[in-house]
């Protein structure tokens, strides 16, 4: 039996909405929060574990260590376990606002509220040292650019935000009133590991709107 090309197209539509609403937030606005809320422990809206962390020194430098987007301090605070060991220096691990919390909290901020409160931080305490991971390493490299502190560290830097043939930074103000989110399988970073994502505290859904 001879397929119709409106047939095919129909199916081809079909597959794509049951794709979005697997894959993503479409039609589905008001879950957002639905499987942080059961899985996470919350004291005061905030994560058990994802709160702010300072490592007081005695050397009289200081660092400032910036998380990545949907993640929270826990992930530095190995790094910064070490730093402080090896130099006696104070770390400040500040946890970005909204982060740490029900992944809608980060549809209220922006990259340039996220930068304001790194910088707030750093020259409050005049820290030298930064070092930022994924979106962190972008807030530390702007950092860098205006106030040329003594040493940068970048992880997990975005080189190039989208391939020549998926223009993203087009794309995502146009679909991000329609799909609001994307999904992941479980909460934590993006590691195999299952006790090594303990220590990475993150939501199972990826707001769009500040990105």
């Amino acid at each position: 039996m001879k397929i119709k090309p409106k047939h095919l197209l129909y199916f081809l539509f079909v597959l794509i909405i049951i794709f979005l609403v697997v894959t993503t937030g479409f039609m589905q606005y008001w879950f957002m929060d639905y499987k942080d809320e059961k899985y996470w422990s919350y004291n005061n809206g905030i994560i058990s574990g994802s709160e702010s962390k300072i490592y007081i020194g005695t050397s009289g430098e200081c660092w400032v260590l910036v998380h990545g987007y949907t993640l929270t301090p826990a992930e530095m605070n190995e790094l910064a376990e070490q730093i402080h060991k090896k130099f006696k220096d104070t770390i400040y691990i500040p946890r970005l606002d909204g982060h740490g919390q029900v992944p809608s909290e980060l549809e209220k901020y922006s990259i340039e509220h996220w930068y304001n409160q790194i910088e707030k931080l750093a020259q409050e305490n005049n820290c030298q040292y930064l070092v930022g991971s994924s979106m962190g390493a972008s807030l530390v490299l702007k950092y860098a650019e205006e106030h040329n502190p003594k040493k940068i560290v970048m992880l997990g830097t975005l080189i190039k935000p989208e391939p020549d043939y998926l223009p993203m930074t087009k794309l995502i103000p146009i679909l991000q009133p329609i799909i609001k989110y994307t999904k992941k399988s479980e909460p934590g970073a993006s590691i195999f590991d299952i006790e090594a994502r303990r220590d990475h505290i993150s939501v199972y859904n990826f707001p769009l709107k500040p990105v």
